[in-house]
């Protein structure tokens, strides 16, 4: 017989339960053979690069050019419109649906599709298909806003330097939450990194 947490404690639990003073809900919970439990990771920051996206994009030179800019933020690399990537998003009118957070909170980055069309077209995310606008200007309709920044951090993280050595001083961790936005601002949809 294979020694195991539950083959030590049955005898016990069974005289516990015949005296009257175990019941179900103080017996050990069964646990599958195959059990292993889930690490606990502290080195993985909310903006650790990840494979894909969730929900899931169902365009793969949009989920391939939000990676790009999740990686660019986390290795503090350049953008190329440097003077608008990384700037303050100020959620003024709550658009966000999550906690108010101070100024300084919210960075919005230019989402640039390749081969996207100059028209509005759909696109399926999860279980979801949204309008994406027709691109009006170089930037185009599409931004990342990534919650997490403290306003400690510069508006303009330094090219070159990666988010954790520029985001410990704080309460708040970049990536806490990521939006997307199709249409400039009027549609934002949570996204998170899998890894």
């Amino acid at each position: 017989m294979k020694l195991s947490y539950r083959n030590l404690l049955a005898p016990l639990f069974t005289v516990l339960f015949s005296l009257g003073i175990a019941s179900a809900a103080t017996a050990p919970m069964a646990v599958p053979a195959n059990y292993m439990p889930r690490p606990t990771r502290t080195d993985v920051h909310p903006l650790t690069p990840g494979r894909d996206v969730f929900p899931k994009v169902y365009n793969e030179a949009t989920t391939a050019a939000i990676m790009d800019i999740l990686n660019k933020v986390y290795y503090g690399k350049a953008f190329p419109f440097a003077a608008k990537d990384g700037s303050i998003f100020y959620n003024r009118t709550n658009q966000i649906p999550s906690p108010v957070r101070p100024d300084g909170y919210w960075r919005e980055y230019t989402l640039l599709t390749p081969g996207r069309p100059s028209t509005p077209y759909q696109l399926r995310i999860g279980d979801n298909t949204y309008t994406v606008s027709q691109m009006l200007g170089q930037r185009g309709p599409e931004r990342i806003i990534i919650g997490g920044f403290n306003t400690q951090v510069p508006v303009i993280p330094a090219v070159n330097k990666p988010i954790t050595e520029i985001a410990n001083n704080g309460p708040y961790t970049p990536g806490e939450f990521i939006y997307y936005t199709p249409d400039h601002y009027v549609t934002f949809i949570r996204l998170q990194i899998v890894r």
